[in-house]
């Protein structure tokens, strides 16, 4: 099962259908921050027969060009990186692609799904239809998730929100403290945070030469205090500067669908936690 979710509380939509509809949102419950989630896929794996097996290869399928005339498309299988959370009421997350499920056991994974969607990429059809896959040991074919409810991503997405075409700079901060953290609140508390915090920061700024890009984010963390939410010792010095070649990289990654008008007042996000979502 293939649903879509979020991290910061992390949210579940339970109709897995994507794009995310706007109308879900209203005045009441408005469209989450790009600063206070962070965008995820997440694969539900459920025994349903009376013996135990063993699941390999949980992740993503999607078809890419054909090899010649007449010929099967290339099909393509990736697993990104899972993220790691504590187990909610009767729901139980993992971190790894590869599991022991007893009779009619199941387990969760959320996955990081915006790292299968380059910039620039071109699909067939400019459309990558995605689903989720899983091998059982012992058995030469693979188990896929629902045809009817593939999700059908445009070359041009950008969220998983429809009608969202552009980007953030704290989203993408947050996004980019995410992946280098692993998202453990015990390195850095509160990345949506310090990805307002950075957004102000750099004002709108952000040159095209490598060089005064870099010193205008180094200049930030040397000097900003908020940083106190970064753990500080000699052992995390160097995810410090990781941090900063991450946030660097993926906004000249992303430069060309930044708004860089949009910046928003620094505040505190929620704290991290479960919301599941029916639908």
């Amino acid at each position: 099962m293939l649903l879509d979710a979020s991290w910061g509380p992390v949210q579940t939509i339970t109709s897995g259908i994507w794009p995310i509809p706007s109308k879900k949102f209203t005045e009441r419950r408005p469209a989450p921050d790009p600063a206070a989630v962070m965008e995820l896929a997440e694969i539900i794996v459920e025994n349903k027969g009376r013996s135990p097996v063993t699941v390999l290869e949980i992740g993503f399928e999607w078809k890419g060009e054909r090899r010649g005339a007449f010929r099967r498309r290339v099909v393509h299988h990736a697993t990104p990186r899972i993220f790691s959370l504590r187990n909610y009421g009767d729901r139980k997350y993992i971190e790894k692609s590869e599991v022991r499920l007893e009779p009619y056991d199941g387990v969760s994974m959320l996955f990081d799904l915006w790292t299968l969607f380059e910039p620039g990429r071109v699909s067939p059809g400019h459309v990558r239809k995605l689903r989720a896959s899983v091998r059982v040991s012992g058995k030469s074919w693979k188990s896929r998730s629902s045809r009817r409810k593939q999700w059908k991503i445009p070359d041009s997405a950008v969220s998983s929100i429809a009608n969202r075409s552009r980007l953030t700079v704290r989203g993408i901060v947050t996004r980019s403290v995410m992946r280098i953290t692993g998202a453990d609140v015990t390195v850095v508390s509160n990345p949506g945070y310090i990805g307002r915090l950075v957004e102000q920061h750099l004002g709108g700024r952000w040159p095209t030469e490598f060089e005064k890009s870099h010193e205008l984010l180094r200049s930030y963390f040397e000097t900003s205090s908020e940083i106190k939410a970064m753990v500080h010792d000699t052992e995390t010095l160097s995810l410090r500067f990781n941090i900063e070649y991450a946030i660097q990289r993926d906004l000249d990654t992303h430069r060309d669908l930044i708004d860089w008008s949009d910046i928003a007042m620094p505040q505190p996000d929620s704290v991290p936690g479960v919301i599941v979502q029916h639908d």
